[in-house]
């Protein structure tokens, strides 16, 4: 932390906008509502925090998931879900599989329970081609399960290495040459130790650390309160 000069305004600190960087980070629930868009289409939003990588903990992010159709605006027809086209309905079911949420129909219930789960989001940024807010920079968001992905920032090319909470496997070191004939043997230089085989991963709810194997059982549990 560095401190600033009494008054000193550090205008070059400030983020340009509320952005989340292009990466994968693991998410929290903080409110999901059954709602209407402003073409009075029901929608679904959902406002989450962000709870890794460290340096964006804490930022909100808001995503739209509309269901609703110009011939069914309340999606009240089954065929209206069913559609292949209807791609605010398919994300939404893919936000609560990487939310590990029950299949609960009733929307009060659902919206309710989903409070505090976590979730994994991979964030990109594309530019708006059109409307009211054409040319201006939005994050487009796919989720994941917790624990099925490392969380950190893409780098991209000739940057730094993502930074990852899943461990990497142990590298093999190449064989030794053999001294030349007649030259005293020196003695093999230490090994470094291997790194573990099976990783941990922090529950972001409780910030106690598990095997991979059993971070998403814990999840549930956690977040039910029965742990």
């Amino acid at each position: 932390m560095t401190n600033l000069p009494d008054g000193f305004i550090p205008w070059s600190d400030i983020p340009d906008s509320g952005l989340l960087s292009p990466g994968m980070y693991q998410m929290r629930v903080v409110t999901l509502e059954d709602t209407v868009s402003s073409t009075n289409k029901r929608m679904f939003v959902l406002s989450a925090s962000v709870d890794e990588p460290a340096e964006h903990s804490g930022m909100m992010i808001f995503e739209n998931f509309v269901v609703g159709t110009e011939d069914d605006p309340k999606a009240q027809q089954s065929s209206t879900w069913k559609d292949q086209k209807n791609v605010g309905a398919k994300r939404f079911k893919q936000f609560k599989g990487a939310a590990q949420l029950p299949e609960e129909s009733d929307p009060v219930k659902f919206c309710h329970g989903a409070q505090g789960a976590v979730f994994l989001a991979q964030a990109s940024i594309f530019v708006e081609k059109g409307g009211d807010y054409e040319g201006t920079q939005r994050n487009r968001f796919n989720f994941f399960k917790v624990g099925s992905r490392p969380t950190g920032l893409d780098r991209g090319v000739g940057g730094a290495a993502k930074k990852a909470i899943m461990p990497a496997q142990a590298s093999v070191a190449p064989p030794a040459a053999p001294p030349p004939t007649g030259a005293p043997s020196a003695p093999p230089p230490p090994q470094a130790p291997a790194a573990p085989s099976a990783g941990m991963l922090p529950c972001g709810n409780c910030k106690k650390e598990f095997p991979i194997a059993e971070f998403a059982a814990h999840v549930q549990a956690c977040l039910a309160g029965a742990v």
